[in-house]
């Protein structure tokens, strides 16, 4: 008897011990930011964007420069996604034998897709109850909690440094100069993160873009569940599906 008290004790300690490693896991995964970066400058352009996530674990990046190039990183070891890519390829031999059975499939699934539109073509929308839906007081307070929630949501996204200058010309003194009074005027909502450097005797257009941000995944998730969890924003859904 004490031997099996024993087993069971044994086992019940590695699933604890298991459970606190998954939830720690995923505590980890939720306050980890992902770190992404983007440089562009040039003309033609030339460009270059990196993703990196769980303290450089998993590295990525994407340039430009007359072609595309991804390169990835795990543990500092670079995973050629050339290869993975041709595995995951059929021989060209299986994909002509193969061409009659899935035009057949195709037109079968076709042939089924249009029953079901028929079949449900005959049921009518009724526009007036989704406009009371629409005007009802709970219906607004569900907008403002959503247009407050995705509000701080993009703010989470945007990044925190954002650098442009750009050289412009566009052989018309005129033209040149509306461009720049148009900027002095946005000015104050664009911020002093663009630079414009206008030339007036010529055309011409280089720009030099360097921006890097950061997303947490707990406050993604936060605003996602606070508009889920919203008596409103569910009552507006129940709303809709019952009107539809």
């Amino acid at each position: 008897m004490m031997t099996v008290l024993t087993i069971l004790k044994f086992i019940g300690l590695v699933l604890l011990w298991i459970l606190i490693i998954l939830l720690a896991l995923g505590v980890v995964l939720l306050i980890c930011p992902l770190n992404y970066s983007l440089k562009a400058n040039g003309m033609p352009p030339k460009a270059k964007a990196s993703v990196s996530y769980l303290f450089h674990i998993i590295y990525a990046t994407v340039s430009y420069n007359n072609k595309f190039e991804i390169k990835l990183r795990l543990f500092g070891i670079p995973i050629n996604i050339g290869k993975i890519q041709s595995k995951n390829e059929t021989p060209k031999d299986n994909k002509e034998d193969d061409k009659t059975q899935s035009e057949l499939n195709l037109t079968d699934q076709n042939t089924d897709e249009k029953k079901k539109v028929t079949s449900k073509s005959g049921k009518k929308i009724d526009l007036r109850a989704v406009y009371d839906v629409l005007m009802k007081d709970n219906t607004r307070a569900a907008f403002l909690v959503v247009k407050k929630r995705m509000g701080k949501l993009f703010r989470a996204i945007l990044p925190y440094k954002f650098k442009l200058k750009m050289t412009y010309g566009l052989n018309n003194p005129a033209y040149t100069g509306f461009v720049l009074g148009l900027f002095e005027m946005l000015i104050f909502y664009l911020g002093r993160s663009i630079e414009l450097n206008p030339v007036f005797d010529d055309t011409a257009f280089e720009f030099d873009l360097k921006l890097k941000g950061r997303i947490i995944p707990i406050v993604m998730l936060v605003q996602l569940i606070a508009v889920v969890l919203n008596k409103n924003c569910r009552r507006f859904i129940s709303d809709i599906r019952r009107s539809v």
